[in-house]
């Protein structure tokens, strides 16, 4: 980003087809305003939203299949999110909380937790690939399917279980901080770190302290922007 020309990184970013990170709230922000028409065209019916979004979904799987390029501002991906936001519409109007996977016991954890790690494993020996949405890879569509669901709930059951303030707050602004930190607040830190002589030297020392440094800056310079998110504009992450 420091070293491209200006006009270059604006067409890229204003294009957003997986241009830095900051392309997966591009994209969460799209599929928000595509669901919330879905939504009001099927008269808010579960059902028939649960329909489209999964004919959405297959349309994308084979557009992404047979063709693969990346769409101004991730319509491609807009396809394959929409069942996912369509099966979690229909979980919350059927009583399919968080707070039931929250109360699941340790064995059920266990269970659905190898059922993820095998099926990441099947998947991976029949086609080389695990459901990566940032680069068209999706692997065996069944399989990635088993393991997205079970991956989902099984973060929601640990992440019920640790209680440590810091991890919460992570957890709550995920988003913004993966969204940002490589289009915004790395630069900045890697042009000051040049510009001033820090880290420059190629050992375990250094490689230490300029990824806590980095680490802790990073908090400080995406502070205001979560704040003003949060506060402004808090649909675009989801909140």
């Amino acid at each position: 980003i420091i070293t491209e020309d200006l006009p270059e990184v604006l067409k890229l970013f204003l294009l957003q087809r997986r241009y830095c990170t900051i392309w997966f709230l591009t994209c969460l922000f799209l599929v928000y305003q595509v669901f919330f028409l879905i939504d009001r065209l099927c008269d808010h019916n579960a059902k028939r939203i649960m329909i489209v979004g999964v004919l959405l979904g297959v349309i994308g799987l084979i557009y992404n299949t047979y063709c693969g390029a990346y769409l101004v501002g991730n319509a491609d991906l807009i396809l394959m999110a929409a069942p996912f936001f369509a099966a979690g519409y229909f979980c919350s109007l059927n009583s399919i909380t968080f707070e039931r996977v929250k109360q699941l016991s340790v064995l059920p954890f266990i269970l659905i937790a190898a059922v993820y790690v095998l099926s990441v494993y099947i998947n991976i020996k029949i086609s080389g690939q695990v459901i990566n949405f940032a680069i068209n890879e999706y692997g065996n569509i069944f399989f990635s399917l088993i393991s997205v669901v079970c991956g989902v709930v099984a973060t929601i059951w640990i992440s019920s279980k640790i209680t440590i303030p810091i991890v919460g707050y992570l957890g709550k602004n995920t988003l913004i901080k993966f969204g940002w930190h490589q289009s915004i607040a790395l630069p900045i830190l890697l042009a000051f770190y040049n510009y001033v002589g820090l880290f420059q030297q190629d050992n375990l020392l250094s490689d230490g302290l300029r990824a806590l440094v980095t680490f802790v800056a990073m908090f400080a310079i995406l502070a205001p922007i979560e704040i003003l998110v949060r506060k402004k504009s808090p649909k675009l992450v989801g909140l």
